[in-house]
């Protein structure tokens, strides 16, 4: 099993924008991965949900939309808190982090996000065990509430949590 960096803070604490940095920061082949980027209406700049974005191309697929936006738009979807979710994300980011394996020159892998979802065994669940199991080093947004249900769950030994401190924190 490979290290396991947790970027750690609560909700809206800019846990994506520090793996995006992360990403930017070593600007080589060696680091690839999936974020969640937040989706915002273009009339009306509401926030309805997420798209899983690769960071290498930024090829993205819907990731989840708010309950009471949701009209219809995945064929396979379920129910999470106030998400419908794409069951076609999570198939998208297996697929991402199975090339990502498989590409030699990639040592780290990042996946935004892990949490009660994957700690239940779905979502990114399986996209992160192939992660951990590749013995390359991945970065991790998450959660501080979820740290142990994760850790627990993957039997993750080696990690380092890494929190997200705000200016005039």
């Amino acid at each position: 099993m490979g290290k396991v960096n947790m970027i750690t803070g609560d909700i809206n604490n800019g846990k994506t924008t520090k793996l995006i940095e992360i990403f930017e920061d070593k600007n080589t082949n060696e680091i690839d991965g999936i974020v969640s980027v937040k989706v915002f209406d273009e009339r009306t700049g509401e926030f309805i949900g997420y798209n899983l974005q690769k960071l290498s191309d930024n090829s993205k697929v819907t990731l989840c939309i708010l309950k009471e936006k949701y009209h219809d738009n995945f064929d396979n979807f379920f129910e999470f808190g106030r998400f419908i979710f794409s069951e076609k994300a999570f198939e998208f980011a297996e697929s991402v982090i199975k090339e990502l394996i498989k590409k030699k020159e990639v040592i780290s892998i990042i996946i935004d996000e892990i949490g009660e979802l994957e700690a239940q065994g779905k979502g990114f669940a399986n996209a992160f065990e192939m992660a951990i199991s590749s013995n390359k080093e991945v970065y991790i947004g998450i959660n501080p509430k979820n740290i142990v249900k994760i850790v627990n769950k993957f039997r993750i030994t080696n990690y380092t949590i890494i929190p997200i401190v705000k200016a005039g924190k």
